[in-house]
């Protein structure tokens, strides 16, 4: 049975986030009786780290998701990881600070922190109710009936490694230079809900060309190797 994003593992990150808000909470009603809580006070400190932790986190989600080569974690576990971290900054911040804001940059960062996370919840709501519109757009949607656009470039830059792997430094480093290539860079993002037949066959497009690159490198690599073996039959 397939699960989307948000039930990865049985809602894994779910219930973690779930049970260390909780913990977080507890501990900052406890502390708040001790001691006027603020962000200076030594467990105001440690909540300000691990909000700190948990916003880079967030922000290397958004190079692991244009990584086609990464090897730990799937996309979707990654995904998954995000959208609930992303939720649980908006408490986190808070009693980092002792719930205390004002007309400062401290409020302005946390108002646009609770932006760029409110954003995220309509975009994740987006990709569960809208999934056929993001179709042709990877593994980081992964439906039953998406085509796997992630592991299409996978395979063929796997192919390619190995092709060059016996070969000359030359031809190794014209077959890096075509996977440097090939790999999408274009950032597609919110397009998608207005652009999406364009840019579905841009994406298209790029990957059936990096495809057909792969194929003419093998080609090559094959004639060679025939030339050689022909080369040495003459030579005897």
């Amino acid at each position: 049975m397939y699960e989307n994003f948000l039930a990865y593992r049985r809602y894994f990150w779910g219930k973690l986030t779930l049970a260390t808000t909780l913990v977080l909470v507890i501990s900052y009603i406890f502390y708040s009786r001790r001691i006027a809580p603020n962000g200076a006070t030594l467990v105001g400190l440690i909540y300000g780290i691990l909000s700190f932790l948990a916003i880079l986190l967030l922000m290397y989600y958004g190079m692991r998701k244009r990584s086609y080569t990464a090897k730990h974690w799937p996309l979707r576990a990654w995904l998954s990881f995000h959208v609930y971290i992303g939720t649980m900054t908006l408490i986190l911040v808070p009693l980092h600070a002792g719930f205390k804001f004002g007309f400062d940059i401290h409020t302005l960062a946390y108002v646009l922190l609770a932006i760029v996370v409110v954003s995220g919840i309509v975009g994740a709501a987006l990709y569960l109710l809208l999934p056929r519109r993001f179709e042709p757009f990877g593994e980081e949607l992964t439906y039953p009936w998406a085509h796997g656009t992630d592991d299409e470039l996978r395979k063929i830059i796997r192919q390619m490694r190995t092709l060059a792997a016996d070969k000359s430094q030359e031809f190794a480093d014209a077959c890096q230079a075509e996977i440097e290539y090939g790999i999408p860079k274009r950032h597609v993002g919110w397009g998608l809900l207005w652009r999406k037949s364009a840019t579905a066959a841009a994406v298209a497009t790029q990957i059936e060309a990096f495809r057909n690159t792969a194929s003419s490198r093998k080609c090559v690599s094959r004639t060679s190797s025939r030339r050689g073996s022909i080369s040495i039959s003459r030579s005897r």
